[in-house]
């Protein structure tokens, strides 16, 4: 105990040897609460960080961290000591940040996407400086992870924010060049059965000229759909139901199909939302799972509330997905359906970011995939 002092005073031997430990005494604990205040110091440096940070040794192991990386990682602190800092981070989806050769000595930066202990993936930024010793440990780095969704989530709505500024120009030309002259392709077609409808190669051709034409009339009107959104008008709805009134709408195009549909859908679960645009986000990814089917294959819709959330799944048994498209498959113009405008996804995600909905998709090529939307039962009031 170095806080307790020597009082001996005698002048003798055993007084000299006193005094020498008592001076021992006063060193070794003026190095020890510097020491104190230091490691104090250090500690409170990292923890007060506006960043995450996490020391890991020459292993990879975790040695020390704050609380900002418990937090954005969901762990406690025994939990996530003595893990590779590696294991925690998705590396497929790895990339530098910059290029190897302007990095300074000892350090490295790249983005990750971080896998939480509950799931949830995050994308990070990872800035390590390497090569500091503690204690008995060489070589050790300290790591300062960012948290970059907010800064994504900016990225990903300014660039959707430029789509929709181009859509908005070139559906004002559509609607001017395109709309008005198919009026009267439509009427003139209408004339000439009137005048040849016993002609049997009229007859004959008659079906696929209106089919195109429709065809032309459903592109333009998807267009002026997307780039004019409608604002929801909120109100209590049966989530059941809108999901049945969506089947009813498909149902039709696919009555001669192989296709079963499975439906667990929880009765009386009310949701604030405008019952007509998320009847369209059901009708588009209804649409969706039979063309990815081809007239055989499963349908499942299910949906499970809870206090505040319902969560509805709809899984197909199609073709899929491959995983270098997913990250498209919200893009206008985008489609890989041979008569689609590739506008179906672009208005379903519109449609959920008005509902303040989070959704996700999983999808394995040959096996099938399953969308999923999270709606909230009410609708939380945007300043």
């Amino acid at each position: 105990n170095f806080d307790t002092s020597l009082e001996l005073k005698q002048n003798d031997e055993i007084g000299q040897l006193a005094a020498s430990f008592e001076k021992m005494r006063r060193q070794i604990k003026s190095y020890t609460d510097a020491l104190r205040t230091s490691e104090q110091k250090y500690r409170s440096l990292i923890e007060h960080s506006l960043e995450a940070i996490a020391i890991v040794a020459s292993d990879g192991r975790i040695l020390e961290c704050n609380s900002k990386l418990l937090h954005l990682t969901n762990y406690r602190g025994k939990e996530l000591k003595g893990k590779r800092f590696e294991d925690l981070l998705i590396k497929k989806q790895s990339r530098r940040a910059f290029p190897q050769q302007s990095e300074p000595p000892n350090t490295e930066h790249y983005e990750a996407v971080l896998k939480a202990s509950d799931g949830l993936t995050i994308p990070v930024e990872v800035y390590a400086i390497k090569g500091f010793v503690l204690g008995e440990n060489k070589d050790v780095s300290f790591l300062y992870v960012r948290d970059l969704s907010e800064r994504k989530k900016l990225e990903k709505l300014s660039i959707q924010a430029e789509k929709m500024v181009a859509l908005g120009q070139l559906s004002a030309g559509i609607a001017h060049e395109i709309r008005n002259p198919l009026f009267s392709l439509n009427n003139n077609l209408d004339y000439l059965r009137e005048h040849f409808s016993g002609n049997q190669t009229f007859e004959e051709i008659y079906p696929e000229l209106k089919k195109s034409i429709n065809r032309i009339h459903q592109i333009v009107s998807d267009i002026l759909d997307f780039s004019r959104p409608h604002q929801p008008e909120f109100r209590p709805a049966s989530i059941e139901s809108i999901i049945d009134s969506a089947l009813r709408l498909v149902k039709k195009q696919f009555e001669k199909s192989n296709i079963r549909i499975e439906k667990d859908v929880a009765a009386d679960t009310l949701i604030e939302c405008d019952p007509h645009l998320m009847e369209q986000v059901f009708i588009n990814l209804f649409l969706n799972a039979f063309a990815a089917m081809e007239q055989t294959g499963t349908l499942t819709i299910v949906c499970r509330a809870t206090d505040h959330h319902v969560e509805i799944k709809v899984k197909d048994t199609g073709r899929g997905i491959p995983a270098p498209e997913l990250n498209r498959i919200f893009d206008p113009f985008y489609s890989k359906t041979p008569n689609g405008t590739g506008l179906g996804l672009a208005i379903v995600q519109r449609i959920l970011e008005q509902h303040q909905a989070s959704y996700h998709v999983e999808s394995e090529p040959m096996i099938g995939t399953t969308f999923t939307i999270i709606l909230p039962i009410k609708q939380e009031k945007v300043a």
